[in-house]
């Protein structure tokens, strides 16, 4: 039996403050990742538990194999998976890398 391909699965927010968190995605040694169906559900989720009005975070993507990617390696899963929507399917490649509109 083949592996499943990788894929997307939300939209997440890494946030770096220096400190180690359990349970983040690979690769994730610093900080604190936040999912959610928007990138901006997600800056909002952290910001209500902090109280804090937090500095730009790193906008990706969390994926089926726990893996936080950046916007450009998401789009490049997103496409292999077959799970881009709307006018970018069938676009191999973009300049701003994967948004949540091009999944759902």
């Amino acid at each position: 039996m083949s592996k499943p391909i990788e894929h997307i699965l939300c939209a997440a927010v890494h946030f770096n403050d220096e400190r180690r968190y359990t349970n983040q995605p690979i690769g994730i040694s610093l900080g604190i990742v936040v999912t959610g169906y928007r990138h901006r559900e997600c800056v909002d989720n952290l910001e209500r538990i902090t109280g804090e009005i937090l500095p730009p975070c790193e906008k990706g993507f969390l994926t089926s194999e726990n893996r936080f990617v950046d916007r450009k390696e998401a789009y490049t899963i997103a496409f292999n998976a077959n799970q881009i929507i709307g006018p970018n399917k069938g676009i191999p490649t973009n300049d701003i890398g994967l948004t949540s509109e091009d999944l759902y």
